[in-house]
């Protein structure tokens, strides 16, 4: 017998991924405030009803979730690229995609977020099967014209991309609930700058 063995030491059920373990009452969170506000979208609006709310938000996106080295792969410019080559992805930062509802085709139904989270409780938020259609605006969704947090200028002094701008022909259910996700674990790790709503 092993030292692990003899100790009690080896893996086990609750040795296995934090987000693997609380999965089940993360789904279970996600369906009650879809359950109270009807989709991501409403809770998102509710929580975010200003141009302050939203400027807070980006500003709070980019500073949670940085893009350190990587920054030089992220795409900020204002106008969107075409297709990108094959296996040549374009990387967007959170803070770009909006969630209003004026950007989608239609709100996305309760069953459908439901089942992206958990695929982005799983495997992350996987686009490269499912391309994601965009459109870009010099303004985001919602009418506001704040400096995005990464500011005004990007490679030469081309504009660069608002917050909240880029709008969806698609995937809008899978944004809005990335969205909603990252609200839940901020609001469950007691993040000092963004309010719950109610």
């Amino acid at each position: 017998m092993s030292v692990e063995a003899a100790w009690g030491l080896v893996p086990g059920p609750q040795d296995i991924l934090p987000y693997l373990r609380n999965r089940d009452s993360i789904l279970q969170r996600v369906k009650a405030v879809l359950e109270e506000h009807g989709s991501p979208i409403n809770y998102l609006q509710e929580k975010y009803p200003s141009s302050d709310k939203r400027e807070e938000y980006a500003h709070t996106l980019w500073k949670t979730f940085p893009t350190a080295e990587d920054e030089a792969l992220y795409y900020l410019a204002a106008e969107l690229p075409g297709e990108s080559p094959p296996g040549k992805g374009q990387l967007l930062h959170l803070a770009c995609l909006s969630f209003s509802e004026a950007s989608m085709l239609q709100v996305p139904a309760m069953e459908r977020c439901m089942k992206l989270a958990d695929e982005i409780l799983a495997d992350g938020c996987v686009t490269d099967t499912e391309p994601m259609m965009l459109n870009g605006s010099r303004y985001d969704t919602m009418g506001d014209d704040f400096v995005p947090p990464w500011g005004d200028k990007v490679d030469g002094g081309k504009p660069t991309l608002r917050a909240f701008s880029v709008c969806h022909h698609k995937s809008a259910a899978r944004s809005a609930t990335l969205h909603l996700l990252v609200n839940l674990f901020m609001e469950e790790s007691g993040s000092k700058v963004i309010d719950h709503v109610g």
